[in-house]
């Protein structure tokens, strides 16, 4: 009914104990306080991928052309960046965000194209041949695009 602890080290004062073992214990760290586990605006996922890669805000900044304030202000969806920052956002980011992932229609295409040119609604107007408030009244839904005209955008 007893065990044998004849071979068990013995301390100094001759009671056995079992032997040492060093146990190394490894787990996720914490994540920072405000990080945003499922970004879904553009400015959140501004912020995940600048705390995955401990970057402050200040550099940040100095690598997209903004100040700090308005690093946070786009993390705190406190305003929104202008067009001419989405291709210095997207190179950061390693990739371009969709508005509406679900959409993946024309317009849809063309917009995404446009902010990562950072080009304004009538600059690409101007290039694809179009007038900039057919472009705008297209994108708010005030009108649609004729089958006629969304082959020529083609």
């Amino acid at each position: 009914m007893y065990r044998d602890v004849s071979n068990l080290h013995k301390n100094r004062k001759g009671i056995p104990v079992l032997p040492y073992y060093k146990a190394k214990f490894r787990s996720e760290k914490k994540k920072p306080k405000g990080y945003p586990k499922k970004p879904k605006s553009l400015g959140e996922q501004i912020r995940k991928k600048r705390m995955d890669q401990k970057m402050p805000q200040k550099e940040l900044g100095k690598i997209i052309g903004v100040s700090e304030c308005t690093i946070f202000n786009w993390e705190k969806n406190r305003s929104q960046s202008t067009i001419k920052y989405f291709p210095k956002i997207y190179e950061f980011l390693g990739y371009q965000p969709l508005d509406n992932p679900n959409q993946q229609d024309l317009l849809t295409k063309l917009d995404t194209i446009r902010k990562s040119l950072g080009l304004s609604l009538e600059k690409i107007a101007n290039l694809i041949g179009f007038d900039p408030t057919t472009l705008h009244n297209w994108k708010s839904n005030k009108q649609k695009p004729s089958p006629k005209l969304l082959k020529r955008i083609e």
